[in-house]
């Protein structure tokens, strides 16, 4: 490994943002394993600072998941195969977007007492 690269891995590790260090210091790392998930449906790559901050991440605990239906190649321009798992889709989706997840679910007392 270069030496540029590994002060660049110090260097992200140092600057990672507040609210990801938030979540490292307050997550219950005892009752639940924390999950990263990411869905990039873009041509962009992730940035370098990126890739090393979810390695970082998957090292202190987490598991991190990335979806990507364009099949393009993301993390595995810069980490080594052997340190994560790609499993590949069948067909290729260009333009599949997100679907909506902060919809709001009825709970089940409210399908019980429905106004």
């Amino acid at each position: 490994m270069e030496k540029e690269f590994k002060l660049e891995i110090i260097m992200t590790a140092l600057n990672i943002s507040d609210d990801i260090l938030k979540l490292i210091e307050t997550f219950d790392y005892t009752s639940y394993i924390p999950k990263v998930i990411i869905y990039d449906n873009t041509k962009n790559f992730l940035s370098e600072e990126d890739i090393i901050t979810l390695a970082y991440l998957n090292i202190i605990g987490m598991d991190i998941a990335v979806f990507t239906p364009t099949n393009y190649k993301n993390i595995e321009i810069l980490l080594k195969e052997n340190v994560f798992k790609s499993h590949n889709l069948p067909s290729v989706r260009i333009n599949l977007s997100m679907p909506n997840l902060e919809k709001k679910r009825d709970s089940f007392i409210s399908k019980l007492f429905r106004f």
